[in-house]
């Protein structure tokens, strides 16, 4: 039989062309993923709590482990994960901090570290004056805590002072009355006593002031006074 010679030459070519497209599709490498980190807008305040947050998205089957550094205060939440806490402090005034992550699990000669900085205001924070009252009757004065402690829901980073001026004869403990007070209505609203700092001073008249302290914020100056944690009482 005579069978010409190019009788399956375009199959061929067909089925090569398909090979070589399947090849080049294999051996072409794929998208790297894209990270993407962020922080906290603007500049934060010593001693706030900021977070930074990783995402991976493109082309990927593998899962991605993450290993966090910062350059600057502590990671207090979330090492391991794609979002971290880091707490900084007056130490860090003025300063730039700066998060860095390495993501395993990237494909190979893909970039695997990304960061990303937040400066740090030089200015300090202060306290929040929040009220001031002298000798009441025991409900308005519960009426002024109550006041005072949804303030302090309102602002959960924030600690709460209590600075009583006292007489001569007035005890620092909760032989007091006043004292007594201030635990019990803590008690009595299940507010967290944990916030809650009592400082003591004695002076030629006798008041109440109450006053937030933010994240990194100094506790309010005396001259001769006692700072006692509520929860120590």
């Amino acid at each position: 039989m005579n069978v010409k010679p190019y009788k399956y030459l375009g199959f061929i070519l067909v089925m090569y062309a398909l090979f070589a497209a399947d090849t080049v599709a294999q051996n072409t490498p794929r998208p790297c993923p894209n990270i993407v980190i962020t922080g906290p807008a603007g500049i934060s305040a010593p001693g706030d709590e900021m977070t930074f947050t990783v995402s991976v998205a493109g082309p990927s089957e593998k899962q991605f482990n993450y290993s966090w550094s910062v350059s600057g205060g502590t990671i207090t939440y979330g090492q391991g994960t794609a979002a971290i806490t880091v707490h900084s402090n007056i130490a860090y005034a003025g300063k730039i901090i700066e998060a860095s992550v390495f993501i395993r699990g990237m494909p190979v000669g893909c970039p695997d570290i990304a960061s990303e900085s937040v400066p740090i205001d030089y200015a300090l924070p202060t306290d929040c004056f929040t009220d001031e009252f002298g000798n009441l009757d025991p409900d308005d004065v519960r009426l002024r805590y109550d006041s005072f402690f949804i303030e302090l829901l309102n602002n959960p980073s924030h600690l709460g002072v209590i600075i009583l001026n006292l007489a001569d004869d007035e005890k620092m403990d909760k032989g007091n009355p006043r004292v007594a007070l201030i635990l019990g209505h803590i008690k009595f609203r299940e507010f967290d006593i944990k916030r809650i700092t009592l400082q003591f001073e004695r002076i030629d008249y006798v008041n109440t002031k109450l006053t937030r302290i933010p994240p990194g914020g100094r506790m309010p100056t005396c001259n001769d006074c006692t700072m006692v944690k509520a929860s120590d009482l």
